[in-house]
């Protein structure tokens, strides 16, 4: 629901998300000079950081970074107990 008749709103169609079709932006009373273009790359650039994705692509690098440093730490800790059972 959008209240108001003196709000600069912008209409993103072309959303990228599988959820949602549009998205309404309503401008701050304090930007509402400023040039189109750069107000619609800023609407652009916020659609694209609140992605559902990009939280999932973070994640997934995470766990497999995490993963790799465990299996990485194991195994020298691995090395590191034959090597000294091996010694004594």
């Amino acid at each position: 629901m959008l209240k108001g008749i003196s709000r600069q709103i912008i209409e993103v169609i072309q959303t990228e998300n599988p959820y949602f079709e549009r998205a309404f932006l309503v401008v701050r009373p304090v930007c509402q000079e400023m040039p189109a273009e750069k107000l619609d790359k800023a609407a652009c650039r916020f659609l694209e950081e609140t992605s559902p994705h990009s939280g999932l692509k973070r994640a997934r690098q995470q766990k497999c970074f995490f993963g790799l440093l465990f299996l990485l730490l194991g195994g020298a800790l691995g090395a590191a107990l034959t090597i000294l059972f091996f010694l004594l």
